[in-house]
């Protein structure tokens, strides 16, 4: 605990923030291939094995010196006897070696389930709004826990093989003594100096070698391949900025095509490397099968001047987001060129909240300006905003921002990406979550008057934003369907504007339902112009079929199905209504009613829409994503998910809060707060940086003994076998000194010395004794019996510790996730995700690997000192009374180490406590990690 406390953590600090900048230089490419609890487990739990492994870097060097001098120290003692222990211990190193062989596979499939739970964990801390408005509690909690299940499998495993490994050092000395002393009192007789200086030396000698070397070679061991890991991870593929010349004031486009696919260059050269590894193929066109790529972009071309504005439209996929990302430079271009000035401000669709306050999200690291500031505030429409909060712009906003709207969170996104001084604005969709007025408030304001001079390009899908830019650029499919202004819109693509002109109400709906009614337009435009037809749409007299509801969840408006003929057909199947001609069948897109009920209840969508699904492959379905165990269980599992089904959406999520008043409905109540408590979980997730010292009290050691009640029994049976060690220890040390004094008393026994002192006269003295071979083989048979019994019991008591120490571990890990899945918003909108992920990364880690045989270490070392004091105070009791002012000094100084390393360790935590926020920054960057390095 000292090397711990006293350790320099700034190579792991300087590795932290490599493993930042790396992360944030990567492409996006690379990123969506990773996920954020793998990213946090390699800086989290990786470089903490990487701060234990440093101090036992040099004992590499350091232990092949003290061998050669412990051994030439042995051999003048007991001479070649020496090397018999030398052998005993090389043997006992390469039996651990061989342990740590056996170790390697079970670490590998370990570290993949325990990268495959964190990534999950991650992913329901990170969208515990989404989970807890879904109903979906249970299901997620038994799926990591079957994943954990095969995670402690696995960890019982390398936990025994860690056990026996640990377990060689403390009963190698016997092996040492059987091995070199034993045969060497049989040959020249006891000799107590000689024995005693022997067996000094040879725990230096087995301290050397079954734990000193073969830890330092594990460390070594493991870090390298840690330092592989982050090497790999640090050559990943970065983000490749783009060319750009500051003397350019306009953006050009010219024949761009691009893909979030592995590039050709990449995939040649996979597979010539996998074809240096296979013999020759006789088919030439198999190096070209793997050459398949989906292009998001294609030919895309534009001009664009300094100061004009650009909207961009198009149907959902089609790329609007993407022709943002290349212009950034993290979607790179397979074919095209690009040309523009490299200042660019970003706005994304999805607006990203750090933990701060206002004033800090939008200034984002720069200098404060007042009248920039002020006008941007002002343009953005946060003024209003501001004046409710108790403390203005310098309100304090936790992670995520969820103390704040939707649409306050993109105005102040929007604000963000406009306070940066920037030649180029890249708006995707800023107008997603805000109502009509609102919205048309900043586009007037903001948009077309603030930044007037400035080159922009907004994704949006209304009319009088497309009326008001000075170019358009419709995008379907990843294709240019139309670029040009909005006059050469109505003559060139006459269908398409007719349409959406058409529509009285399309710019008074919200932005979800543009953009469908704008995806539905250009699919059939697109497909009409494909098939060549161009009637009008008077042509067939229309008549309305069956309602449909194509949003349930906003389902205050209805759609219909337009159909040419007047009667239907009833011989027609619904697969071959589905397949009319075009001109017979078509979607209105024009809603019937502002103001229309629901037509089919929304519990019933999920049944209605799929009950031509088998019932079985529903049965078998279900039993997949539940993966109980057992029959009760998938059953008692099934009904709860059926009973969450039926009032679960379908489809994707509209507002949040039709959801959750779906949650609190009277039909289904839920009490997501049940069996929680909220003081442990305010008290295990603690978010505030304490300065009191206070040491860790009798109560928690005690919660954590009888978490399981198995673990009193095996500690009841630990000391049993402790006793029954004692026992035999001082039973075969009572017939050793029995015989001996007995024969010392007896002057006619041969193992009776009358030896005189060479300068004195006086009566004989006792040298060391001096065992004759009759009772040498007496003695060596009592000691060879108690060790092995000593060895064999103690070897066997430590398995059920270890076992029951993980049964303690998991029992810990279900009970967090549950208070975690269960605990209100109120209480989790308070935490730091990166808080919450280091207790499932680094502290279960220490719970899982660390914990287990430092409590055996602790109860071993506890006992050897027991039995020492006991057993000697047996034969001397005057060492019994020392033991006693001895071991209340102790106790004191215990005391005083614990609250003094506490004190360093919360010292330390004042670094940890901006390490921790630099983690829980590090979460929710990932994720938003193209807003970060565009702004």
């Amino acid at each position: 605990p000292v090397q711990s406390g006293g350790k320099n953590y700034s190579e792991s600090l300087f590795i932290c923030w490599l493993h930042l900048f790396s992360t944030l230089k990567l492409s996006s490419r690379v990123l969506d291939k990773i996920s954020t609890g793998q990213l946090v487990s390699l800086m989290s739990a990786h470089l903490n094995k990487l701060d234990e492994s440093l101090g036992l870097a040099h004992f590499v060097w350091i232990t092949p010196l003290q061998c050669i001098l412990c051994v030439g120290l042995i051999w003048e003692l007991i001479e070649v006897n020496g090397f018999c222990a030398l052998a005993a211990l090389t043997l006992l190193g390469i039996i651990q070696a061989w342990l740590s062989q056996k170790m390697g596979p079970h670490r590998v499939k370990r570290a993949g389930l325990i990268n495959r739970r964190l990534a999950l964990t991650s992913e329901i801390v990170e969208n515990i709004h989404s989970v807890k408005a879904y109903g979906w509690e249970d299901i997620m909690e038994t799926i990591i826990k079957n994943i954990r299940q095969d995670e402690v499998t696995l960890t019982r495993k390398i936990g025994s093989l860690r056990y026996f490994y640990s377990a060689a050092y403390f009963f190698s000395a016997i092996l040492v003594i059987v091995s070199a002393i034993v045969p060497h009192a049989l040959s020249k007789g006891i000799i107590l100096r000689r024995i005693f200086t022997t067996a000094s030396y040879c725990m230096v000698l087995r301290m050397t070698l079954t734990r000193q070397l073969p830890g330092s070679i594990q460390m070594w061991y493991d870090t390298l391949a840690l330092v592989k890991k982050i090497e790999e991870f640090l050559m990943k593929e970065e983000y490749r900025v783009l060319e750009y010349n500051l003397t350019t004031t306009e953006l050009e486009l010219v024949n761009v095509s691009a893909s979030w696919d592995e590039g050709i260059g990449e995939l040649f050269e996979k597979i010539q490397q996998e074809n240096k590894s296979r013999p020759p193929h006789s088919d030439p066109g198999m190096f070209f099968t793997n050459l398949y790529v989906t292009p998001v972009l294609r030919n895309i071309s534009l001009y664009l001047e300094k100061g004009h504005m650009l909207a961009v439209a198009g149907s959902t996929g089609s790329g609007k987001s993407s022709l943002l990302m290349m212009i950034l430079g993290e979607l790179v271009p397979s074919e095209g060129k690009i040309r523009h000035s490299g200042r660019i401000s970003f706005s994304p669709q999805t607006s990203w909240i750090m933990p701060g306050t206002i004033r800090d999200n939008i200034l984002f690291g720069l200098t404060y300006d007042e009248y920039r500031y002020t006008s941007v505030i002002k343009a953005c429409q946060l003024e209003e905003d501001f004046a409710e909060f108790p403390e203005k712009d310098k309100t304090h906003l936790v992670e995520g921002g969820v103390t704040l709207s939707g649409g306050q969170r993109a105005r102040v996104g929007l604000a963000r990406a406009v306070y940066k001084d920037a030649d180029l604005y890249l708006l995707d969709a800023p107008f997603t979550h805000l109502d009509i007025v609102t919205e048309k408030e900043i586009f007037e304001k903001c948009v077309c008057k603030l930044m007037a001079s400035k080159t922009r390009i907004v994704v949006t899908s209304k009319l009088d934003h497309l009326k008001r830019a000075d170019k358009i650029l419709l995008l379907h499919n990843g294709d240019c369907y139309f670029y040009g202004t909005f006059s050469e819109l109505q003559a060139k693509r006459p269908d398409f504007s007719a349409l959406l002109l058409g529509l009285e109400a399309y710019d008074n709906i919200n932005a979800e339902r543009r953009s469908s009614i704008l995806t539905e337009t250009l699919r059939r435009v697109s497909i009409d112009e494909t098939a060549g037809f161009r009637g009008p749409e008077n042509l067939h007299p229309e008549k309305r079929k069956q309602s449909l509801i194509l949003n349930p969840l906003a389902a205050a408006r209805k759609f219909s199905i337009l159909s040419g003929s007047n009667q239907p057909n009833p011989q027609n199947t619904p697969m071959e209504d589905g397949i009319r001609d075009l001109n017979e069948r078509r979607f209105s897109v024009v809603p019937e009613d502002d103001q229309v009920e629901e037509v089919l209840p929304r519990s019933n969508m999920f049944h209605h829409g799929f009950h031509h699904l088998n019932g079985q492959r529903r049965q078998s379905v279900l039993a997949f994503i539940t993966n109980a165990q057992g029959q009760e269980r998938r059953e008692q599992v099934q009904s709860s998910f059926r009973k969450k089904l039926s009032i679960t959406p379908q489809c994707d999520l509209a507002s949040e809060l039709d959801i959750y008043a779906r949650r609190l409905s009277k039909d289904s109540v839920y009490d997501i707060s049940e069996d929680v408590d909220e003081q442990d979980m305010e008290q295990a997730f603690a978010d505030e940086n304490e300065t009191v010292f206070e040491t860790t009290s009798w109560s928690t050691y005690l919660r954590y003994v009888t978490t399981n009640r198995s673990l009193v029994y095996v500690m009841g049976f630990i000391f049993l076998i402790f006793i029954i060690e004692v026992a035999g220890s001082v039973i075969g040390i009572y017939l050793i000194t029995d015989k001996i004094w007995r024969d010392a008393a007896n002057p006619n026994s041969p193992n009776y010395i009358d030896e005189q002192h060479p300068n004195a006269s006086g009566p004989p003295v006792h040298l060391a004794v001096i065992v004759t071979p009759t009772s040498a083989y007496y003695i060596i048979y009592i000691y060879v019996a108690t060790s092995e019994s000593v060895l064999a019991l103690g070897f066997f008591r430590g398995l059920p510790l270890v076992h029951t120490l993980l049964t303690v571990s998991k029992r810990l890990h279900e009970q967090m996730l549950s208070a975690v899945l269960r605990a209100p918003m109120a209480v989790l909108n308070t935490m730091k995700t990166g808080r919450i992920m280091n207790r499932f990364t680094k502290d279960m880690a220490t719970i899982d690997d660390m914990l287990p045989l430092v409590l055996f270490d602790l109860i071993q070392l506890t006992l050897i000192v027991t039995g020492a004091i006991f057993t000697v105070s047996i034969i001397r009791p005057y060492i019994f009374i020392a033991a006693i002012p001895l071991a209340i000094i102790f106790v004191m100084l215990r005391k005083y180490f614990l609250r003094t390393g506490q004190q360093l360790k919360l010292l330390e935590a004042e670094g940890g406590f901006h390490r921790v926020l630099f983690k829980s920054n590090y979460c929710v960057t990932v994720f938003q990690e193209i807003s970060n390095k565009s702004t």
